[in-house]
């Protein structure tokens, strides 16, 4: 089956990158934190380490000194959005585990999947992720996986929260190459 969206999705686009957490519930359900806070927390670490890494880079590249990277993060209406907008508020302002989140333009908007084409484009990322972690088909995740953001090896733009170290999927890979190139096993 041919989906062109996933075409446009795979090509290549500087300052472009792609962000998806996939969690094996189960691992977690004695776990005294919730999996919408685990997951809001990888994503806010992520992708705030991401915009802080194009500020680096833009700063040594001799673009303007000091230019501020700036990003927003948009969700899909859901149940969870005065969970996630009073998360979001205490990464920004006390920190999460990682520290706190300092590039972040706005508090986290919520819009209808349905009516935004851009957050449609976050749809088909979230299905290519399903389709992969819970079903095993990674025809759609294969084309994007390229997307995700990475650095000096690792996958940081995709996360596969787990409780098993087996895990072989391209973001525990990446990880797990990583430690292990560093002398700490995984």
């Amino acid at each position: 089956m041919e989906i062109p969206v996933y075409d446009l999705l795979s090509l290549e686009r500087k300052g472009v990158a792609l962000f998806g957490i996939a969690m094996f519930k189960p691992g977690f359900q004695r776990s005294w934190v919730p999996p919408i806070q685990m997951t809001c927390e990888e994503m806010a670490g992520h992708f705030d380490a991401y915009l802080q890494s194009l500020e680096v880079a833009s700063n040594t590249a001799g673009d303007k000194p000091g230019e501020k990277q700036r990003g927003l993060i948009v969700f899909d209406q859901s149940r969870h959005e005065k969970t996630v907008q009073t998360l979001m508020t205490q990464y920004r302002t006390t920190g999460a585990s990682f520290g706190r989140v300092k590039h972040l333009a706005e508090v986290p908007l919520f819009t209808d999947s349905k009516i935004t084409r851009m957050l449609q484009l976050a749809d088909f990322v979230a299905y290519a992720i399903y389709r992969r972690y819970e079903h095993g088909d990674s025809q759609f995740f294969d084309m994007i996986t390229p997307r995700f953001n990475e650095r000096e090896g690792v996958l940081h733009g995709l996360v596969h929260l787990n409780n098993r170290r087996e895990c072989f999927c391209p973001a525990c890979l990446t990880r797990r190459q990583v430690a292990v190139t560093f002398g700490n096993p995984a």
